[in-house]
């Protein structure tokens, strides 16, 4: 039984066997590309099929590694020790 329904048909790529509910429009097309009217998939019997597997939860980040410490004194310090042109020692 290939379901043809008033607006769309059921079809399915042989290769892949991925099925599509097409418009009866474009239902010639996508025959020409290779799909073939096939039957619908099966309606799910949420009473007695098993539940699908609930998704895995992604893995822990790893800890962020502390930045080492900085001494505030060489932090203050000027970067070079390069005196400007023209300057003199007192």
């Amino acid at each position: 039984m290939i379901a043809v329904t008033d607006t769309h048909t059921w079809m399915e790529h042989p290769e892949t066997g991925n099925r599509a509910e097409i418009s009866n429009e474009a239902a010639e097309i996508w025959q020409a590309r290779g799909w073939r009217p096939c039957d619908p998939p099966p309606e799910p019997d949420l009473l007695h099929d098993p539940a699908p597997p609930a998704e895995s939860e992604p893995p822990p980040e790893p800890a962020a590694e502390e930045a080492p410490a900085v001494d505030e004194a060489s932090e203050s310090a000027p970067k070079s020790t390069s005196r400007a042109r023209g300057a003199t020692k007192e």
